[in-house]
Parts: structure tokens; C-alpha cells; sequence
């Protein structure tokens, strides 16, 4: 990846290979480099990936506003949310507790408090979210020597809760995704999926699984040249390569994506393979 950025010594801005923007974090990361400068990956120890719709310049002054160990402290809970909820955090919510985190210590050592009007009606409605927000307390109290109130809690649980709402949505897509595909193969294959070996149905949805966390989360598929391979199997396995092309156009309908070429192919040659199984 290459530096498109330097926030601070620790935090820099860069691109990879298919233009796919990183904020990356590690000690000493940013220093003394300069814009198009190589960024060595043992230098980074966090990543946030910006989503498509997402654009940098607006919040990158934000992001030059909070210090280092504010950074390093939110990453620390971040990964703890990231684990209790199986989702990956995005720049964005990231930036926002940080953010906030900064600013609620900053009133605190100025001897100013906001009061959180909706403290109770927060740890009534959403106690899992309000005890998480506690531990980022606890972790700020440990790390940065600042004693948040617990209006701060409820203020970071929302948060939490917007989050998790987010993680959900997704999942619930990425689930909906799996099923139709599932659908369409048997429809249009005249097959039961079921008759197919655990193992190689397993490894079919695991692949559909992920394919669809990669289409809802708008990541980048890049680019792939089609080879004597890709025409191999889409020339022998007709059938299951004109069942593919039905997955495609549900895909293009539900997302706007066109899937490039490999994906294609790994799709046919699972589809070719639960075939032969079920034919046999």
C-alpha cells in the first residue's frame, strides 16, 4: 500500500493495489514519510477500511484532533465490541467513540459535566450495550487516569446500539442473500442441495457466506483477467455455468455488482460439483 496521507507519526492514510482507501495505525507508522511513500505492512498494528460512501476529507480533521493514546484506547475496547457482536468496525463508529472519548475527558479535566437526560431510559432499554460502555470507562480509567461519569456510558452505549442495529441489518442481508442463491440453485438445477455430502454443502455455504459479506459490506473485489481455465469450465460445465447466470442477475438486481470473472468460475465449479454428487 501506498501513503496517500500523513494524519500523525502514527496514523497515515494510504491505498492499496485496487484503489481501496485504509486508515492504517502503528507506532512510528507515519514518520518522517511522505505522500506515495511505501507503507510497511509490519508497521501496521490497525486497520479501518472506508466504505464506498464514505468520504475521508471531511473527517480527517476531526480525526487530526484526537491525540495518539486516545486512539490506542478506543482500538483496545473496538476489538472487545468487534468479538461481542462477530462484526468488524468501520471507520466511521470508530472515529466517533474516539472522538468522544477525547472530548468527555477533555470536560472532565475541565471541570465541566454534561448530564445525559436518557442515562436510565439507556441502562433500562439496552443493559448489554450500558455494560460494555461501562468497560471503555473502566479502560479509559486505567489507561488515561480520567475518571468518566456514567452519563458518558449511556452517551457511548448509543453507540453501541447503532452498531449493533448496523451489524444485524447486515447480517440479516447477508442471510437472505445465502437463501435465495440456495433457492435458485435447486430451482433451476432440478436438485436438492441436501443430497449433496455435509462437507462439500458446507464449503458451498461458507463461500456464499462470504460472498455476501463482501457485496453488503461494498468491499472491492479488484480485477481478474480471464485464462484458459475460467473458459475451460465455463465451456464444460454448461449447465451449471447457465445457472450461475441466474445467481448473476439476482445479484445485479439486488446490489447494482457485477461479479468479475473468478467469482464466476468458484461459483460454477461448487454448483458443478454439488451436481455430480447428487446425479451420482
Amino acid at each position: 500500500m501506498r501513503i496517500l496521507r500523513v494524519i500523525n507519526n502514527n496514523v497515515v492514510l494510504a491505498d492499496d493495489d485496487v484503489g481501496q482507501e485504509h486508515i492504517l495505525m502503528g507506532k512510528g507508522i507515519g514518520f518522517r514519510k511522505k505522500t506515495r511513500d511505501i507503507v510497511n505492512e509490519k508497521d501496521v498494528e490497525k486497520r479501518f477500511s472506508l466504505d464506498k460512501q464514505e468520504s475521508f476529507g471531511g473527517v480527517d480533521r476531526l480525526f487530526e484532533q484526537i491525540p495518539t493514546e486516545y486512539m490506542q484506547v478506543t482500538s483496545d475496547f473496538m476489538a472487545c465490541i468487534g468479538e461481542q457482536f462477530g462484526i468488524s468496525i468501520n471507520y466511521g463508529i470508530y472515529v466517533a467513540i474516539a472522538y468522544h472519548i477525547f472530548e468527555a475527558c477533555k470536560r472532565v479535566k475541565e471541570g465541566r459535566t454534561i448530564k445525559n437526560e436518557l442515562l436510565l431510559d439507556t441502562m433500562n432499554s439496552y443493559p448489554g450495550e450500558f455494560a460494555l460502555a461501562n468497560q471503555a470507562l473502566n479502560m479509559v480509567k486505567e489507561q488515561l487516569g480520567v475518571i468518566l461519569p456514567r452519563d458518558e456510558a449511556g452517551f457511548i452505549a448509543i453507540h453501541l446500539v447503532n452498531l449493533r442495529l448496523h451489524g444485524e441489518q447486515r447480517r440479516d442481508l447477508v442471510r437472505e442473500f445465502t437463501d435465495k442463491v440456495l433457492a435458485i440453485v435447486e430451482q433451476r438445477s432440478n436438485i436438492s442441495l441436501r443430497e449433496a455430502t455435509p462437507t462439500t454443502y458446507e464449503r458451498f455455504l461458507n463461500h456464499l457466506n462470504y460472498l455476501g459479506r463482501r457485496l453488503y459490506e461494498e468491499k472491492n473485489f479488484g480485477e481478474w483477467q480471464e485464462d484458459d481455465f475460467y473458459r475451460q469450465v465455463s465451456h464444460k460445465y454448461r449447465e451449471a455455468w447457465e445457472c450461475v447466470s441466474y445467481i448473476l442477475d439476482f445479484i445485479k438486481s439486488d446490489t447494482g455488482i457485477d461479479l468479475p470473472d473468478d467469482e464466476i468460475m468458484y461459483l460454477t465449479i461448487y454448483i458443478q460439483r454439488i451436481r455430480m454428487e447428487v446425479e451420482e
